[in-house]
């Protein structure tokens, strides 16, 4: 969880990061719900691997789909963060007044 407060305040804009936090945290806790009440169906058709094969295939998925956007994202953020350096460069060579 404190990870999760880190990874956030690096990528989102301040004024955005409360909604964002609202945003993964519920996920976190309705992801718990959806989870506890699939599992006894699943059981009973299934048996009980079947919870661990099948929350673990969509984990898997999950990450497979979140990487391709993170390396997507990754370039464009690294693009935003070397144009706002140089914007700073230029600021700090400006004499001030």
């Amino acid at each position: 969880m404190p990870a999760m407060n880190n990874m956030l305040s690096k990528w989102i804009p301040v004024s955005e990061r409360s909604r964002s936090l609202a945003l993964v945290y519920s996920g976190m806790y309705l992801g718990s719900v959806v989870g506890l009440a699939f599992s006894p169906l699943l059981i009973q058709k299934f048996g009980w691997p079947s919870v661990f094969y099948s929350f673990g295939s969509l984990g898997s998925l999950w990450f497979a789909l979140w990487l391709k956007k993170v390396s997507k994202f990754h370039l464009i953020f690294s693009m935003y963060l070397f144009l706002m350096e140089k914007m700073f460069e230029r600021r700090k060579k400006e004499p001030s007044p």
